[in-house]
């Protein structure tokens, strides 16, 4: 998984130890399915948080600055959570919530 921005144009982090084989653009899960990359787009706040924690993993050992571990461990946290039916309603009431805001046209 890969997590970048549309609005700024950073190389994504790449953890210091990770493997040059082609397996590690794809893994395996528990089901045996092989999962590839993805993209995710983050808005500027997020995307700047993201860059503060992935700096925070560099000064430590071992060292976490993979922008992709620390967006798998948010989705794992969110999994524990959240049914996927609450996330949903979660996105909804916020979306809605900051919705008068927001110029040009209403979204659905």
């Amino acid at each position: 998984m890969q997590a970048s921005s549309p609005t700024k144009k950073k190389q994504p982090a790449t953890p210091a130890s990770a493997p040059s084989t082609a397996s590690a653009a794809t893994a395996a899960s528990t089901t045996g399915r092989t999962v590839g990359p993805s993209t995710i787009y983050f808005d500027e706040p997020t995307d700047d948080w993201l860059e503060e924690v992935s700096i925070a993993g560099r000064r430590t050992k071992p060292r976490i600055d993979s922008r992709s571990a620390i967006a798998r461990y948010a989705v794992r946290k969110l999994m524990n959570e959240m049914t996927p039916e609450q996330v949903i309603e979660a996105i909804r009431a916020e979306s809605a919530a900051t919705a008068h805001a927001k110029p040009g046209r209403p979204r659905h």
